[in-house]
């Protein structure tokens, strides 16, 4: 059934159960004057996971505050 749906027949089945980090923590998040909320990540080096983990922390603080941090 699987590959009916697929296109293709399956080569194995994987884990279902996805890690989750225990407490993600953004460097700095911000309530402005004018209510919209701002995220700041500092680095010191080009971190290739960082567009994955500013998924993550949109996806976390939309479902937290029901509103998406901006950042510059």
């Amino acid at each position: 059934m699987p590959e009916a749906l697929a296109g293709a027949p399956v080569r194995e089945w994987l884990n279902v159960e996805v890690a989750k980090p225990s407490h993600p923590r953004v460097d700095m998040l911000a309530r402005l004057e004018d209510g919209r909320l701002y995220q700041l990540e500092l680095q010191t080096t080009n971190d290739p996971q960082m567009a994955r983990r500013m998924l993550e922390y949109f996806v976390l603080f939309s479902g937290q505050y029901s509103e998406i941090p901006f950042s510059k």
